[in-house]
């Protein structure tokens, strides 16, 4: 979908939907809009993927908390691909 200035990708799973979020709270009725025009319902969006520099900022306003929830480190090492190769034995080799 594209709002004013940024875009918002949905991708159907099943009956449900994965929202790409890069839109602002004042576009919200343009996005409501968007949805309804394509038949997709709001309550039938059931993941929402947040882009890096959007967890990187809520992360340093977190740390700011005197019991932080998040920290940018935590963020860091979500960046970095964790998944072992498919080549790889597995926990039923241990």
């Amino acid at each position: 979908m594209r709002l004013k200035i940024t875009n918002c990708f949905l991708i159907a799973h099943g009956s449900s939907y994965l929202l790409v979020d890069t839109g602002y709270e004042h576009e919200w009725d343009r996005f409501t809009w968007e949805l309804a025009k394509h038949c997709v319902r709001v309550q039938n969006i059931s993941h929402l993927s947040v882009p890096f520099p959007i967890w990187h900022s809520l992360a340093w306003i977190a740390e700011m908390l005197p019991r932080s929830a998040l920290s940018r480190n935590q963020v860091e090492l979500m960046e970095v691909d964790t998944v072992a190769s498919a080549g790889l034995p597995g926990f039923d080799a241990l």
